[in-house]
Formats: structure tokens, sequence, C-alpha cells
């Protein structure tokens, strides 16, 4: 097998970013979980993240970014605003919900 010059560096090309965006959402994902965790754990309401997910959700909105395109693709470095709002509401639900007395 004969070495092909600039082979190993076009791979890298095409399967680097491939990886690392799929990281960048799953970083996402958990500083979303931190903040949220964050708030429960200083004794403030974690709705606040989700507040916030949903104000950047307008903004896009506003600039006419709809929710058609505010999907997570292979090169997204970012999930999808929706999907991470649901997360947070999730895991408040769980670690916040949960936790507290039966007397919301």
């Amino acid at each position: 097998m004969r070495f092909i010059p600039k082979v190993g560096g076009l791979a890298n090309l095409i399967v680097n970013p491939l990886v690392t965006r799929a990281y960048m959402r799953e970083n996402e994902y958990e500083a979303d979980e931190k903040a949220a965790s964050a708030l429960i754990s200083i004794g403030m309401n974690p709705q606040a993240a989700v507040t916030a997910l949903e104000k950047l959700r307008a903004i896009a909105k506003a600039n006419d970014i709809s929710e058609e395109y505010d999907r997570t693709g292979l090169l997204d470095t970012h999930p999808n605003l929706t999907a991470r709002i649901e997360a947070v509401k999730k895991q408040i639900e769980k670690e916040f919900y949960d936790k507290k007395p039966s007397g919301r």
C-alpha cells in the first residue's frame, strides 16, 4: 500500500469538526445543568435558567431565526434551544420539586 500525501490532513478536516461539534453540544447541556444546580444550591429558583434560555429563543425569533433553523445537525455547535429548555425543565423537576415537601 502506498502512502498518499495529505490524506491524513484531509481526513482530519472532515472528521475533526464532526467530533468536536458533538462534544461542544454536550458541553452546552452540561453548562445548562450546572447553572440550574448552582441556582438550586444557593436557594434560588432554578426556573431562572429556563427563563434565560427562553429569552435566547425569543431573541432568535425576533431576528428571524425560526425554530425551523434551530435544529441540531452534524455541524451545529449548540443544541436546539427547545431541547435545552426541556432538558433543564426535567432536571428541575427531578432535583428541585421532587426534593421539596409535597405541598408545592
